[in-house]
């Protein structure tokens, strides 16, 4: 195997010598018997060449599968989430209102309010965990 020389612009910071690819490679001066500083060296050694990763495999059928089964269920987990906040935020907004009006607003609501946080828990477990148990 031939080593390439080394471009023309890598001369020696001492004495001005044109460096050949052994003096390159073995990191000394043939003229002037120094050691030729890592700066230089690092501007003309050849750069390495590095091959791109491979790609990752093809997910098999049961994989895609498994990915669009927790895709769905995060989707339905945010679904419920946003009914259980709607249905919260109604119970609690009609409470506040009866109160304003100095009015009962019956003990249902704050039942009703429970039921959609409970379902907003409920939304939100689905959201994290984004799978259907066995």
């Amino acid at each position: 195997m031939t080593r390439p020389d080394p471009p023309p612009n890598a001369r020696c910071p001492y004495c001005d010598h044109v460096f050949v690819a052994n003096e390159i490679a073995d990191g000394w001066c043939e003229p002037c018997g120094r050691r030729i500083p890592e700066v230089v060296l690092k501007e003309v050694r050849p750069r390495p060449q590095f091959a791109p990763p491979p790609p990752p495999p093809e997910p098999t059928r049961a994989e895609r599968a498994e990915a669009r089964r927790a895709d769905t269920t995060r989707a339905i987990g945010f679904v419920v989430m946003l009914i259980g906040l709607l249905v919260c935020a109604g119970a609690v907004a009609w409470i506040a209102y009866c109160r304003f009006q100095r009015a009962d607003a019956g003990r249902g609501f704050t039942w009703i309010a429970g039921a959609g946080g409970g379902l907003f828990l409920f939304g939100l477990a689905l959201l994290i965990d984004g799978r259907v148990s066995d």
